[in-house]
């Protein structure tokens, strides 16, 4: 149903780490046919080592004639989930829709392919 395409650049700074991700899903149906309420897919980080709880990141900008959503955000942390779920609006500030997507970011060494879609 949802293809992931997971671009992430991996940038380390003084205090922390940062990572670019430029997120694409394709061949992905409009959020209203994931659930018929729901009117946008959001993105959400979740901490790999569960010491914070999940924060948004944004809600994807969807095409519905390309029939794909993307989003472009920088991530302060080495080691990560992200998460897309559909959801009721933009604004929820916790992830209260269905689980769509989770892809696996790993930046602590130089693995030539850091990310990982779990589903």
């Amino acid at each position: 149903m949802f293809v992931a395409v997971l671009v992430a650049g991996c940038a380390t700074g003084n205090t922390q780490s940062l990572t670019q991700v430029d997120l694409r899903l394709e061949d992905t149906p409009p959020p209203s046919s994931v659930t018929p309420s729901h009117t946008a897919y959001v993105a959400w980080v979740d901490p790999a080592d569960a010491t914070e709880p999940m924060r948004k990141i944004g809600a994807l900008s969807y095409d519905p004639e390309a029939e794909s959503a993307s989003i472009d955000a920088t991530v302060a942390r080495a080691r990560y989930d992200i998460v897309v779920t559909s959801e009721p609006n933009t604004r929820v500030v916790l992830p209260s829709g269905l689980e769509v997507v989770r892809t696996r970011c790993d930046f602590r060494d130089d693995d030539p392919t850091p990310c990982e879609v779990l589903q």
